[in-house]
């Protein structure tokens, strides 16, 4: 996600909070988010001012949009950061209710969303690369473990995928057969993928890992459901349990 310059072109200048801003509707056309989104597409207006139409309102010392950059501020100017922070942590920025930083959240996770919106049915997972880039925009960014399966037809295109367990920052739930109910009620699945992420970045598996891992494989292969990968996420790189040569050996 890319850094907020305050001093980006249709930015007012800095008031330092005095009396005597000029609120928006006091700007050019051109200078007011509403619309120079109208005019140019949502990609001409910087981070604080696509914030400042969420909020619509600033204070009587600031505009919505000096309101957006003291809180991009406060993050270090990263949306990724922003992402990361509870709804509370929000309203400590003066300007910012609840209602205005549930509205900011909620339009975060849609945008973190987006990614993850395709046509399942033409999907082909043929290698765990592949299967890293699928899941990696659902997982890559939480703060506790959660498990996911994707669930795979024969000629390995997508089914559906979903989240299966959720637990700590350091170990996630495990219902092996809840797990296998969830399988087993899709229709045409004839092979799995097994994921979850570690938070701690640490994408080594652990002893809780490869038992998990084996007490699965073996229910699937009752079912004659094939077992073909358990993949760690984290942020940048993944660990595959297959090209590790580690599913053949559990």
């Amino acid at each position: 996600m890319e850094n907020e310059h305050p001093a980006q072109k249709g930015n007012p200048p800095s008031t330092g909070g005095d009396h005597s801003h000029k609120p928006i509707t006091s700007f050019a056309d051109e200078d007011k988010p509403r619309e120079k989104l109208m005019a140019n597409g949502a990609r001409s207006l910087s981070n604080s001012e696509l914030l400042a139409i969420l909020i619509g309102t600033g204070t009587t010392k600031k505009t919505a949009i000096e309101v957006c950059q003291e809180l991009l501020e406060k993050t270090g100017n990263k949306l990724r950061n922003l992402y990361d922070l509870d709804w509370r942590a929000l309203t400590q920025t003066e300007g910012i209710g609840p209602a205005k930083a549930i509205t900011i959240k909620a339009a975060l996770e849609l945008g973190h969303r987006v990614p993850t919106e395709n046509n399942e049915d033409r999907i082909l997972l043929k290698s765990s690369e592949d299967i890293f880039h699928y899941m990696k925009p659902r997982l890559e960014y939480l703060t506790h473990e959660e498990m996911w399966i994707i669930y795979l037809r024969h000629n390995l295109t997508v089914i559906d995928c979903g989240k299966v367990s959720e637990g700590t920052s350091t170990a996630t739930l495990f219902d092996n057969k809840k797990i296998m109910r969830s399988i087993l009620d899709r229709r045409h699945c004839n092979a799995i993928v097994l994921l979850h992420n570690h938070p701690s970045g640490n994408l080594t598996p652990s002893m809780q890992d490869k038992q998990i891992t084996k007490k699965l494989k073996e229910a699937c292969k009752l079912f004659e459901i094939q077992f073909l990968d358990h993949i760690i996420i984290g942020e940048e790189e993944y660990y595959s349990f297959n090209d590790s040569n580690l599913l053949s050996e559990l």
